[in-house]
């Protein structure tokens, strides 16, 4: 039995796995629903669990609100006085929660020094008595995160090269379309632009990002202005070892900004998908690997292609 049990609708999967790591790497043993057994009744696998844990993890989220699982199992929680509460998009907490302190890890990306994750590593602590887990070698940022079992994808935040701060409202649009047109791709995992947005200023480098994440892709890009006309760089990079896949930019006025970050939005997932796939493909020469560091020992790294040259 595990000491911490980590409850979460299904949306949030990727950010329990972001938690589960990041507590495992500090020593503490964590059950997630990923150590569901194939021959058990899963209800009574999680009753169990739950009870036996010394803190529960509640991760809120606009979907997890709403799932009476998550409700149950925080409840079960607080009646237990074990519950430490989380949210990833401040969605409103129900009745009785919203009268329990919640730590705001929204954007949120395993940074061991984020105030909000100390809150919520002080509170396991406390729960668990003061206990000291024997510590993981490596940090809490350096623990290697599990992959998606599909292609996996993280949309940076596009760098404004105008000098007008007006033009990050329109670049961060232009982020925000084009992972909602990746998201419903159903083939590919993309990471939600506020784990992306949180990184803007900690890593350089797409490889960086990819570790940090846990994904394999990764897309960058640019907004530059000129007048009354725009020019939107992209480019699609192979995380495993910084190759450049694909790369385009895109110009028009900005008489009809939406219209614009629509275009270009449908444009860029409609070359992405067959890219990744494509990509995807030729890294499966060996077994799939399970982490992004048991990828870089394991396979062959895509074919390198052009240098990124740069918005132009």
């Amino acid at each position: 039995m595990a000491d911490v049990f980590i409850s979460y609708a299904r949306s949030t999967a990727h950010q329990a796995q972001l938690v589960a790591a990041a507590l495992r790497a500090m020593g503490y043993s964590v059950w997630i629903d990923d150590d569901l057994p194939a021959h058990r009744t899963y209800s009574r696998v999680i009753e169990e669990e739950l009870t036996a844990s010394k803190a529960a993890v509640v991760i809120w989220s606009t979907d997890a609100v709403q799932s009476e699982w998550v409700f149950s199992e925080a409840n079960r929680a607080r009646e237990d006085h074990k519950l430490v509460q989380v949210t990833t998009d401040k969605s409103r907490l129900p009745m009785p929660f919203d009268t329990i302190q919640c730590a705001d890890l929204a954007g949120w990306s395993g940074e061991a020094g984020a105030s909000s994750w100390r809150k919520v590593v002080a509170s396991i602590g406390d729960l668990l008595g003061g206990a000291n887990p024997a510590p993981i070698p490596g940090s809490v940022a350096d623990a290697p995160l599990p992959l998606p079992t599909k292609p996996s994808i993280a949309v940076m935040p596009f760098a404004n090269l105008s000098g007008d701060p007006e033009q990050d409202y329109f670049a961060e649009g232009m982020v925000e379309e084009i992972v909602r047109a990746l998201s419903r791709v159903r083939s590919l995992f993309v990471i939600g632009s506020g784990s992306s947005a949180s990184l803007k200023a900690m890593v350089t480098t797409p490889r960086e990002v990819a570790r940090t994440l846990g994904v394999r892709y990764v897309l960058e890009g640019s907004v530059r202005k000129a007048g009354g006309r725009v020019r939107i760089a992209v480019r699609l990079v192979d995380g495993l070892d910084g190759a450049q896949i694909w790369a385009d930019r895109f110009e028009d006025t900005l008489e009809d900004v939406f219209a614009l970050q629509d275009r270009v939005a449908l444009s860029v997932a409609g070359v992405i998908e067959p890219a990744v796939r494509e990509a995807d493909l030729g890294a499966r020469r060996c077994a799939p690997p399970k982490t992004w560091e048991a990828m870089i020992s394991t396979c062959a790294p895509f074919p390198s292609t052009e240098r990124w040259p740069g918005p132009t």
